[in-house]
């Protein structure tokens, strides 16, 4: 697992690495944060499908992996 500042470093680490890499943070993703949170819904509501997801906060990392 990778928490990196430049999001070119994750597939710089990946091409180098002899076991998978996993993108923990960069400054584009924050995609662990956004899969935590998905499967906090999950098991407090029940499916995604259907529910509205509003991020109050300045757009970062989190808001960019939640578009995606």
């Amino acid at each position: 697992m990778a928490c990196v500042f430049a999001h070119k470093d994750i597939p710089d680490l990946a091409k180098y690495a002899i076991v998978p890499v996993i993108n923990s943070l960069t400054d584009d993703d924050h995609l662990c944060q956004m899969m935590a949170d998905a499967l906090m819904k999950i098991e407090h509501g029940g499916r995604l499908e259907g529910t509205m997801v509003v991020y109050v906060g300045v757009g970062n990392n989190v808001v960019y992996s939640w578009l995606l």
